[in-house]
């Protein structure tokens, strides 16, 4: 006799269960290391508790594009559980959740979840990772005892320390980050890839249209990753932006980075990880300062970005970006150059290595 209960296979009846409560002692759900969910066979689930679990693994209950768990889970009930890896729940439909004894949480746990309107978590967790909830665009935070953590807006921002903004999936309309924030995390307002394990369709960030920062100095990678409403992005004293930061934010049009010190990696990229977006084509602006940044990578930061880019720069720096002189309100085209200028290892190749259309002009 089998006392194995083994949720991968395809015994007859699983198709069927609604609610699922796991025994007492159980205490973790592993990882389905084929990156399937876990609980795949499962497709009319609802609900599952388990009061000794206190692990849950990568993509147990997640669902894409119709493939995986029950796109009908709603409920969840782990009174003990400490540690929810990435991807755990990701495209359920998961309303209200309640997390006591958690302190760790991984990227897409809860991502892609537009159901999800509140989960309450301990002040106290260390390990919440920014990425954790993208694509929840009606997610508000309540906050359980004390710790490094607390809210603002309303409990939309998640926020560590004080002044590192960890997770703002809500965030709608014109956006002015308060003067105590000086970081922002991975993902912040940014959605994903669409996947887990593999490619598919993108899933949206925030709703964001601009955002200002006066105080914030660093620019965590994917902050902003498929913000498809951004327009326009100002923060004066930002030295760091991180690898991807506004990639396939389609409709941006100005952004204002005057200390930038350091560039990522497709900071400005199009379509990433076979997600299918589609820009407009008006031109993106980008100001700068009078030292040019360093750029992380070899290949720019503009890969697979359809966009014209204009490149403000202060009157009497261009010696320093390596293009002609320029009086302000004047530009340069270095769209055609092959200088080895500082334009031209900014931006990369657009699709079939046809080089991103690249102007500077002085202010």
């Amino acid at each position: 006799f089998d006392r194995v209960f083994d949720p991968l296979t395809t015994a007859t009846g699983k198709g069927k269960i609604v609610h699922l409560t796991l025994p007492d002692t159980a205490t973790s759900i592993i990882r389905n290391n084929s990156g399937i969910s876990t609980f795949r066979y499962f497709t009319a689930l609802k609900s599952v508790s388990g009061a000794g679990i206190t692990e849950i693994g990568e993509e147990a209950f997640y669902i894409i594009d119709g493939f995986g768990c029950s796109a009908l889970l709603e409920t969840i009930d782990f009174p003990v559980l400490t540690t929810i890896r990435s991807g755990a729940f990701f495209g359920t439909s998961l309303i209200s959740v309640s997390l006591p004894a958690v302190t760790t949480i991984g990227s897409e746990a809860f991502g892609n979840i537009p159901s999800l309107t509140s989960i309450s978590i301990p002040a106290a967790a260390t390990g919440i990772d920014g990425g954790a909830f993208g694509g929840n665009v009606n997610l508000r935070f309540t906050l359980t005892g004390t710790g490094i953590l607390s809210t603002a807006e309303d409990g939309k921002m998640l926020i560590k320390n004080g002044t590192e903004l960890v997770s703002y999936p809500s965030a709608a309309g014109a956006i002015v980050l308060p003067a105590a924030i000086t970081s922002i995390d991975a993902n912040a307002f940014g959605g994903s890839g669409g996947t887990i394990s593999s490619g598919g369709d993108a899933v949206r960030g925030s709703v964001i249209q601009s955002v200002s920062g006066p105080a914030v100095t660093s620019i965590g990678a994917r902050a902003f990753l498929n913000c498809f409403d951004l327009t326009s992005a100002d923060f004066p004293l930002a030295a760091t932006i991180g690898n991807e930061a506004f990639g396939s934010c389609t409709v941006l049009q100005n952004v204002s980075l005057p200390s930038a010190g350091n560039i990522g990696s497709e900071a400005f990229c199009g379509s990433i990880d076979n997600m299918h977006v589609y820009f407009d084509l008006t031109p993106l602006y980008i100001t700068l300062g009078a030292t040019p940044p360093t750029v992380l990578t070899s290949s720019g930061i503009f890969e697979f970005n359809p966009k014209s880019i204009i490149v403000k720069i202060p009157a009497g720096s261009a010696a320093a970006y390596g293009v002609p002189n320029l009086a302000s309100g004047t530009n340069f085209d270095n769209s055609d150059s092959t200088t080895n200028n500082w334009g031209n290892r900014f931006r990369s190749g657009y699709y079939g290595g046809t080089a991103t259309g690249l102007v500077f002009e002085a202010y």
